[in-house]
């Protein structure tokens, strides 16, 4: 009974061995592949194993979904490449006829990258598992990105203007002496984001996506202790028709019908209210303006300042307008300056629509019948008669200076607004 009960755990050994040999006896060659390549995952460090010790990104542009100035975020989907190269998972495809190995999304090691300008991760499309492919290239993630990219938006060419926003994807809290990072161009060689599959906006252009790789944050003055990181850049311009047909081009257009203030007779009595509606008009257009642009002092547009400026000039003509008017109304026994008359007395006044003033004296035409009641009440001779009621020379009428300094404003300030208005659409317009 003794010999017996000391073979009990050499039959339990030997059991255990029997059915480990016969599961991988009976494992497929597939499955034994697939175990090969997961054992290499926990097979010393990454770091060490990786080829050049370089991880590599990819990232191309699918769509700008959202451009929000006011809150200074630009909102794109992108799709996402992240891998590395590791030798000892390289297969021959022929000889097992196996493309591609998909495993677990943490089995092999996932580089600690992110994206320092990212203000939000939207709805996130990624693929759950890890792809080891025949040349050894381990792709940790791969997936389609919404992200809320915080930009600074470059409006004082409103509505012709351009923005460029930064994407910065680099090392968190591993640095270059950990592992170098890298932009590896597959299929789209050049120095920018692949737009192969690229939508359009209707509001916005896509002018250029750029990469440039560049080291952040350096922790010492040592090259190999420093954060590493690869900056995207999107450029986009805005497509200015509509705001030029809603906007700008109304905005522009009331400015110069604000010179109609000076156009209108004083006595019509609508010369203020012109004024004050221009006004109101231009003092809604700023505010139209402040609703879609940002409340920034770095970039104040253009437009705004035109806006301003207009805004002030027609405060003046309400104010000119008043002055004419009083002018107009002023009461005819008060004695018109002599500079005045000098004024009004200049052929050339007739350049700017002024009648000038007459410098002869006028004699009146008299008839017989005055001639005779004259003569009756004095005996004063008739030749002598009309020399005593003889008129002096012609002078000047306070409405008649009221239309001079409406005339005079007019010109100047015709002239003002058109130079500020070409001035404006030439800036906006650049090279």
């Amino acid at each position: 009974a003794i010999r017996m009960y000391s073979f009990v755990p050499l039959a339990y050994i030997f059991c255990v061995f029997y059915t480990a040999s016969c599961r991988y006896a009976n494992e497929t060659e597939e499955a034994q592949f697939l175990r090969l390549i997961t054992s290499q995952a926990t097979k010393g460090t990454p770091h060490e194993r990786m080829v050049n010790n370089t991880v590599y990104i990819y990232l191309e542009l699918y769509q700008l979904v959202d451009v929000d100035e006011k809150q200074g975020l630009l909102t794109a989907k992108f799709w996402y490449f992240c891998y590395y190269y590791i030798d000892s998972v390289r297969w021959n495809v022929t000889e097992n006829q196996i493309t591609v190995v998909q495993l677990p999304k943490d089995t092999f090691w996932v580089p600690d990258i992110v994206g320092f300008e990212i203000a939000q991760v939207m709805d996130t499309d990624s693929i759950e598992y890890q792809a080891v492919f025949p040349n050894g290239l381990i792709a940790t993630e791969s997936s389609m990105k919404n992200w809320k990219i915080s930009c600074g938006f470059d409006v004082q060419r409103f509505p012709r203007d351009e923005s460029e926003c930064n994407i910065s994807l680099g090392q968190w809290y591993s640095r270059s002496l950990s592992y170098n990072l890298k932009y590896e161009r597959m299929m789209y060689p050049e120095d920018a984001m692949s737009l192969r599959f690229f939508s359009p906006n209707d509001q916005w252009e896509l002018v250029g996506a750029p990469i440039v790789t560049e080291t952040a944050n350096p922790d010492s003055n040592k090259d190999d202790n420093q954060r590493l990181s690869v900056v995207f850049s999107i450029r986009i311009r805005r497509r200015s028709q509509y705001f030029m047909n809603v906007l700008v081009v109304p905005t522009v257009t009331i400015s110069i019908l604000s010179c109609l203030t000076f156009a209108i007779p004083a006595e019509s009595g609508e010369k203020i209210s012109l004024a004050i509606t221009i006004l109101l008009s231009q003092v809604v257009n700023l505010l139209v303006l402040n609703d879609i642009l940002p409340s920034s002092s770095l970039y104040f547009p253009l437009l705004g300042q035109y806006a301003l400026l207009t805004i002030t000039l027609i405060s003046a003509s309400v104010i000119s307008a008043v002055f004419v008017i009083n002018i107009h109304n002023m009461d005819e026994r008060r004695k018109i300056p002599k500079w005045i008359n000098t004024v009004l007395r200049s052929p050339m006044l007739s350049m700017i629509g002024v009648r000038p003033l007459s410098g002869r004296r006028v004699r009146p035409q008299i008839s017989q019948g005055s001639v005779a009641t004259l003569t009756e009440n004095d005996a004063t001779p008739v030749e002598s008669i009309a020399a005593k009621i003889e008129n002096p020379e012609e002078r000047a009428t306070w409405m008649q200076v009221a239309t001079l300094f409406d005339r005079i404003q007019l010109i100047v300030y015709s002239v003002i607004i058109l130079a500020v208005s070409i001035d404006f659409l030439a800036r906006i317009k650049g090279n």
